[in-house]
């Protein structure tokens, strides 16, 4: 009796399997199995921990596996495996991510005066002739002078006036410059930047204002692409 009882409550609980038109259905909802536990990725800041990673075989991991390394933004990458189990998951191996690195940046679009502005140009943008060109203008210019400038939308025009004698400074705009602010392993895409001085009271101020273009970010992406494609030539790269 209680023998037959159990087979009832077996029956009802175990799901019956019907076939209807071709297809398979059950009779009541079944649970896949837990999917098995995902790696905790290593957190880095460069390019070159990538592929010291693959290199060294650690974690079994190595350049003839399915990987793949995927380029989300200019500060930040992921070294990922193919997709297995029921679960249709991945496991992610490596960031590298590079924005707390560069998270100090130029303070665009607010005037400064000459020292801070000579500093943050000097600490914050790649060494080229325009920053240099740059640089020399703003400490060309003293306070104790007196200052016009003349600007027509393309070009500033600063007229300095010492003692008797007039001198003209033209700055060109807008200035192309190189801002660190992707991994430093690449070069640094430049953009373009409206520079402008002026004459707050006693203090000579000058500021560069963001031109507003993303293109830099596309060119960062592709040349960290271009660059681990050329050194892990087996991995697959998307960017």
């Amino acid at each position: 009796m209680f023998d037959s009882l159990i087979e009832q409550i077996q029956k009802a609980v175990s799901p019956e399997i019907v076939a209807v038109d071709g297809n398979v259905y059950v009779s009541r909802r079944v649970e896949l199995p837990p999917s098995e536990p995902m790696v905790t990725p290593l957190e880095t800041q460069t390019l070159q921990s990538i592929i010291d990673y693959i290199n060294s075989d650690f974690d079994g991991i190595s350049a003839d596996l399915a990987l793949i390394i995927h380029v989300l933004s200019p500060t930040e990458v992921h070294l990922i495996d193919a997709v297995e189990g029921r679960h249709n998951t991945r496991n992610q191996w490596l960031i590298a991510d590079c924005s707390e690195v560069r998270h100090n940046q130029f303070p665009f679009d607010r005037f400064l005066d000459v020292e801070t502005f000579i500093i943050k140009t000097q600490a914050f943008f790649v060494p080229s002739k325009v920053r240099s060109q740059l640089l020399q203008c703003v400490s060309s210019v003293d306070a104790s002078e007196s200052l016009q400038a003349n600007d027509d939308g393309v070009s500033q025009t600063a007229t300095v006036k010492k003692g008797v004698r007039l001198s003209l400074e033209t700055i060109p705009n807008p200035v192309e410059l190189k801002p660190y602010r992707t991994f430093s392993e690449i070069e640094q895409p430049s953009s373009d930047f409206i520079f402008r001085i002026k004459k707050e009271g006693d203090e000579i101020k000058a500021a560069l204002f963001e031109s507003g273009s993303a293109q830099w970010k596309l060119e960062a992406i592709t040349s960290i692409a271009d660059f681990l494609k050329a050194r892990l030539p087996k991995v697959t790269t998307i960017s």
